[in-house]
């Protein structure tokens, strides 16, 4: 018998699936001199409520084959996509955002797209796609690289008054930032992004996560001019009639540093759990583009998922005076 590539063998699978409704591959892992061709014939594959790929990646791997699975169906209500391991230069593609890199297939309607850790060259082939920036109303999105954020920002702009639910993860560009000053700095960032954010007229919901990181001397003030300028740069693009925002703080690694010393070789852990009052944040500059928004409904103050650092109760009460009349409309969730 003629084993079946990734492709053929999920098709089989699903031809026998016709009331299938979600759909989770866990643990795939592609190989570009292994790439599968798309069926020549394709049965009629149902609507999906929720997809999730959940994708180990290892050298070489291309972005090719995850991106035709995603193209195997018509329609899928939620599509979430996360890679837990990939090399940085793992499908990698060209910065270049534009019209001859769209695809010809244009079919696909997808209605909440949510990506994490995914490497370039598949985020760069969602971002191109017109027909789920045709379709989509909310979009979950990392920004780790300039080139992420183009793709995102093109993304955003052909989708325009199409997208009401926006969510942002800054982490990944801030811990960068925040080691190697050799990076673009948080302006570049913002010029890429605004365009972006501009163009999303009928805004809804709007979610943005910061991250905060050591200093490299405790005894500096801490400096969260960065994060800071990222978060009010894009709160003062937003549409008028944005009715929730959520800002999530993280600190990496959940406030545990590990140091190696060479004059004593061994690792030592640090512990820096910062309140957010030492973070030195200018909130009178949030309250002003806040209180712009007239229709703003609820104001979410919530812990990054998964971080052991979370806001306590001392935070919650400094917020609290800070924000003044604005605390109406506050309130705290925990995700730990």
């Amino acid at each position: 018998m003629t084993p079946l590539n990734t492709i053929g063998l999920v098709v089989c699978i699903l031809s026998l699936l016709p009331r299938l409704k979600k759909l989770e591959l866990t643990g795939i892992r592609f190989h570009s001199n292994l790439s599968d061709p798309m069926p020549s014939k394709l049965p009629p594959l149902p609507k999906l409520d929720r997809l999730q790929l959940y994708i180990t990646t290892s050298g070489n791997d291309t972005a090719s084959d995850p991106y035709n699975i995603i193209r195997l169906f018509p329609e899928i209500d939620h599509l979430h996509l996360y890679y837990s391991v990939y090399d940085e230069t793992d499908g990698a593609a060209p910065a270049v955002i534009g019209p001859n890199t769209l695809p010809l297939n244009g079919n696909l309607k997808v209605r909440v797209l949510s990506m994490s850790n995914v490497p370039l060259g598949l985020h760069n082939r969602i971002m191109c796609d017109t027909s789920i920036a045709g379709s989509v109303r909310s979009v979950a999105v990392e920004c780790g690289v300039i080139d992420e954020a183009l793709g995102l920002s093109k993304f955003l702009s052909y989708a325009r008054d199409g997208i009401e639910a926006l969510s942002i993860d800054l982490t990944p560009f801030l811990i960068m930032v925040d080691y190697d000053l050799s990076l673009p700095d948080e302006q570049h960032m913002l010029d890429v992004l605004i365009p972006g954010i501009k163009a999303c007229t009928a805004l809804r919901e709007f979610d943005i996560s910061l991250c905060f990181c050591l200093p490299e001397n405790d005894e500096d003030e801490y400096d969260s001019t960065v994060q800071w300028n990222c978060l009010i740069g894009l709160l003062s693009e937003l549409a008028d009639d944005v009715e929730h925002v959520t800002i999530k703080f993280m600190v990496p690694h959940g406030g545990h540093y590990e140091f190696y010393h060479i004059k004593e070789p061994e690792f030592r852990i640090l512990h820096w759990w910062p309140t957010v009052s030492s973070l030195g944040l200018d909130w009178n500059a949030l309250k002003n583009q806040l209180e712009r928004l007239e229709k703003l409904q609820e104001l979410t103050i919530q812990n990054y998922e998964g971080t052991l650092w979370n806001v306590g109760q001392e935070d919650e009460a400094f917020i609290t005076e800070e924000l003044g009349t604005l605390s109406r409309i506050l309130k705290f969730e925990d995700t730990t």
